[in-house]
């Protein structure tokens, strides 16, 4: 007994199945052609990753502790870093103190305005004097970078008269 009984049903059957693969082609050509794209859209992406992440590197080597002390070793160790006499006193205000220090602190200390203090802060940070900033309730305070104070001490680049040292270090 034959599954078809003539011609006709065959080519409409093997017709469908033509048709259903051809559609079936369609879709996968579809969809290899829309796998290249993300490929593609994936190997651009990952390009700009990692040149995000080389510029990343740079940065975190830019900021590195060890690396700025060694730059501003190299920097100012040839000629060393030159303060007026106030602006020497502010530094060993910085230098002497184990906290964050208020302009006014500072001020009382030196028998200065609040003003002149910050505006010799400023100097001090323009030489290259890393110094920390934050506020307390709406007051700047100011600390010495801890790293740099451990250079001063080794390596005294912030040249300090005599005679100024030993008014604040004695």
């Amino acid at each position: 007994m034959p599954i078809f009984s003539n011609d006709r049903q065959i080519r409409e059957a093997f017709n469908k199945i033509k048709k259903e693969l051809d559609d079936h082609l369609e879709a996968i050509n579809q969809n290899t052609t829309e796998i290249q794209a993300n490929y593609e859209y994936q190997e651009k992406l990952e390009q700009k990753i990692d040149k995000l992440n080389e510029k990343f590197e740079e940065l975190i080597m830019l900021l590195d502790p060890n690396r700025i002390k060694e730059r501003l070793k190299a920097e100012h160790l040839l000629k060393g870093i030159k303060l007026t006499t106030r602006e020497q006193e502010v530094f060993l205000i910085l230098y002497t103190a184990s906290d964050f220090l208020s302009y006014d602190e500072v001020a009382r200390k030196l028998g200065l305005t609040r003003y002149l203090v910050s505006r010799y802060a400023t100097n001090l940070i323009e030489k290259g004097i890393p110094i920390l900033k934050r506020y307390s309730n709406r007051q700047p305070e100011l600390k010495l970078e801890p790293w740099f104070k451990e250079l001063q001490a080794k390596e005294g680049i912030v040249e300090i008269e005599p005679k100024i040292a030993n008014c604040y270090l004695s």
